[in-house]
């Protein structure tokens, strides 16, 4: 891959708000909320030659002159504008005064996944590990990666990073996505399981005709395990859209209790000032009633694929602190509180966090790692001897 080679100085400044030459070898720039439309993805390249995605600190970061800074728009036809080729190298000087907030790209960017042969494990299932990122000069970028069960056509779980110095400068992207099917078995029809009325006239079969828990106001929607919101950079989010990176979640679930698990999750990471990691997955597979009064395991797909899960869960932890806490949120939003197990003890009142507990919110709890880890296994495990708080503002 050919790419343009530029000069990175004062121009920074209009894509990024202000720059400086915080030292006569560096360049500081400073993230603000006018980031084009259309961003590249931004890539540090170090002088050794490893290449990872350009992360600030703070609402800045330092670029050394032996570094460079690479624009990139992946996707077919697309290229930074005013220009033929779909990247660039950007180095460190003071004398460039090219137009830098013009190189943005053609067209939206999307995100590469790459299928691996290694292999995980959530307690007696086994899948294979996706990387999602992007594919770039025969390199690939990781933005975090993902457990999936291909036989099960089910995701098991999900690993990412939350830069806790940054993510309250992170991009608000309004625009919504379209789910990618890479890595999906295709008799799983996932695109199309995920319809609404394909869901009602699916579950009727399954559940009877006379079942009332899917209706137009009553559904699976695409639940995010690694959410876009917990990028920084518009290319980071758009990176999240693939089926393999979602479970099927009620939607009033999903846009309650789970959606405030994932504010939780933010908030833990800026009040730590420290990028934490995050691991979400699933268990269990719900059931529900069918009008004969049988209890069904759910499967989105009709062919026995795509697994509703009983309880998604989430750990946030502090590698710098060894503390971490794990919330468990229940995917029945028709279950009495008194029905939902508790894989492990509450301690959402000593961790400083509470919810609104309804079933259509989804009931959600708190746990200590090392208590969850007693009842779910993942391949990598962790050390936390500490519960991590929510400290009150």
């Amino acid at each position: 891959m050919t790419r343009k080679s530029f000069v990175l100085g004062v121009s920074v400044c209009i894509l990024f708000g202000l720059c400086s030459t915080a030292a006569a070898n560096s360049c500081r720039v400073e993230i603000t909320k006018q980031i084009p439309k259309n961003e590249p993805v931004y890539l540090l390249e170090k002088s050794d030659g490893h290449l990872s995605l350009f992360e600030p600190d703070g609402n800045s970061i330092e670029i050394s002159s032996n570094d460079k800074l690479i624009l990139y728009c992946p996707g077919r036809r697309n290229t930074l504008i005013h220009s033929n080729d779909n990247s660039a190298e950007l180095a460190c000087t003071s004398n460039f005064r090219s137009e830098l907030h013009q190189l943005n790209c053609t067209k939206q960017i999307a995100g590469d996944l790459e299928t691996t042969t290694k292999t995980c494990h959530l307690n007696t299932h086994q899948g294979l590990i996706y990387r999602a990122g992007f594919a770039f000069d025969r390199k690939f970028v990781e933005t975090y990666e993902i457990c999936y069960d291909s036989a099960r056509a089910s995701v098991l779980y999900t690993h990412h990073q939350i830069n806790g110095k940054s993510i309250n400068y992170n991009i608000k992207e309004s625009d919504r996505r379209s789910f990618k099917a890479n890595g999906i078995p295709k008799l799983a029809k996932v695109e199309v399981s995920y319809r609404k009325q394909t869901q009602i006239n699916h579950f009727k079969s399954k559940l009877g005709t006379g079942q009332r828990y899917f209706t137009n106001s009553s559904f699976l929607s695409r639940g995010h395990l690694t959410p876009d919101a917990d990028f920084v950079f518009s290319s980071a989010q758009f990176a999240t859209y693939f089926f393999a990176n979602v479970c099927p979640q009620f939607q009033s679930i999903n846009g309650a209790n789970w959606n405030r698990v994932e504010n939780v999750a933010r908030n833990l990471a800026e009040q730590e000032k420290t990028t934490l990691n995050i691991y979400t997955g699933v268990y269990g597979q719900l059931a529900l009633a069918s009008s004969s009064g049988d209890s069904v395991p759910l499967y989105l797909s009709e062919t026995n694929q795509i697994e509703v899960p009983e309880y998604l869960w989430k750990i946030v932890h502090n590698s710098r602190t060894n503390a971490a806490i794990v919330f468990i949120t229940s995917n029945n939003p028709f279950a009495k509180q008194s029905d939902v197990r508790h894989l492990c003890s509450d301690v959402c009142q000593e961790g400083g966090i509470s919810f609104t507990q309804t079933a259509r919110r989804g009931f959600t709890y708190c746990c200590t790692y090392e208590d969850f880890a007693r009842r779910v296994a993942i391949q990598r495990p962790l050390t936390a001897d500490r519960l991590l708080k929510l400290h009150s503002k």
